[in-house]
């Protein structure tokens, strides 16, 4: 069965809701085209455009190898205010700004790989027709869903339908100006790297390895350490940091890479002023826009603890930030960003970043409450 994404635009928001009675599902989306549809950036007219009726309204947006991507509808937005309106755009700003943490944590290879399928994507200027490209498209789809080059559910690399051949013809034929090329770097030095990324089923072969006989931080080809670090450095490292007898203990290393520094090792904090910190002071910034709009004190206060966390980076603003949040009962609107959970991390420590804005649907609330009184 196909694996599926409930996708509603823009993508950093998910909302509770279900297909209309009586709409229409595509039956194909084989005459789709080729390329992707690209938004305008959204804007706050936006916010006051009417609704897609039901029987315009498309599901399948796409579908490929293991994957369909659907579209749902959001019953209810209209009837939000203006001022939720705006809270939610803002909060969807800032889950967005944190997209590439997400793709490097999964893969030091990763943004890299992405931004050179998708200058491939936009600029070749060889034969677009041909099976070999058509690959290429599937393939880029797979690592765009994935967020990088392994499978989403299994953490297995991803195998590309063209060859290494291939590749180099794409990338040579393809605009250079949009290649992420370094200083003084040629695409034959971008293709040295990559070929090696992309083709070899034995290099960063699992995003997350917790198998028999193997080292789980050694062997995992995520980001979360530094290369050369096995699993038992890490646990001294903690060990000698660990103080048991802490009535309110932090998660240690949840929001930081470990690497090397010197003879010892050291966390890089993912914060303002620290790791990622452009991409955060992005998310900090959206964040304070949308506590203007909050619903209540509670859920301003939740909001101002949180960016208070990503200036700090300290894990006891991030306990103080969760306690204001589970607080938070009233309000309609919710949201779901920070570095929370851990399984991508073999050792369950470190955790990749994550964004979700949601808003209360009364009506399915209410069929939900109803199911369940008679469970």
């Amino acid at each position: 069965m196909l694996r599926r994404l409930l996708c509603v635009l823009p993508l950093a928001l998910t909302f509770a809701c279900s297909r209309p009675p009586g709409a229409p599902v595509p039956q194909s989306v084989a005459g789709a085209p080729s390329e992707p549809v690209i938004a305008e950036p959204a804007t706050s007219a936006d916010l006051e455009r009417p609704g897609i009726a039901a029987d315009d309204f498309v599901v399948i947006a796409d579908q490929f190898k293991d994957i369909q991507i659907l579209r749902y509808q959001a019953p209810g937005f209209s009837d939000l205010s203006l001022q939720q309106k705006k809270l939610l755009f803002h909060l969807s700003e800032a889950a967005l700004a944190g997209r590439d943490i997400t793709w490097d944590q999964l893969g030091p290879y990763n943004l890299r790989v992405r931004r050179t399928l998708e200058a491939i994507w936009q600029s070749y200027s060889g034969d677009r027709s041909a099976p070999e490209f058509a690959a290429f498209q599937t393939y880029t789809k797979q690592v765009w869903f994935s967020a990088g080059i392994h499978h989403h559910y299994s953490g297995n690399k991803l195998v590309p339908g063209f060859t290494a051949e291939q590749f180099a013809n794409f990338v040579k034929n393809s605009d250079a100006s949009k290649l992420p090329l370094a200083e003084g770097q040629s695409a034959d030095d971008l293709l040295a790297t990559l070929t090696k990324v992309i083709f070899d089923p034995e290099f960063e072969a699992k995003r997350t390895n917790r198998g028999a006989e193997t080292d789980p931080v050694r062997d995992s080809a995520n980001n979360f350490y530094e290369r050369g670090i096995e699993a038992e450095d890490v646990e001294r490292f903690y060990k000698r940091r660990r103080d048991p007898k802490d009535p309110e203990p932090i998660w240690y290393g949840l929001n930081s890479k470990l690497v090397v520094d010197g003879r010892t090792l050291a966390e890089q904090t993912w914060k303002v002023g620290g790791m990622y910190s452009k991409a955060i002071k992005k998310i900090v910034a959206s964040l304070e826009d949308a506590a203007e709009f909050a619903e209540n004190p509670a859920q301003k206060d939740a909001l101002d603890k949180l960016i208070a966390y990503y200036k700090s980076g300290d894990l006891r603003d991030w306990n103080a930030y969760n306690i204001a949040w589970v607080k938070d009962t009233e309000s309609l609107i919710d949201t779901v960003n920070g570095f929370i959970e851990v399984y991508d991390d073999a050792l369950g420590m470190r955790a990749t970043y994550e964004a979700v804005v949601s808003y209360k649907d009364p009506e399915a609330t209410k069929r939900i409450a109803a199911i369940a009184k008679e469970a």
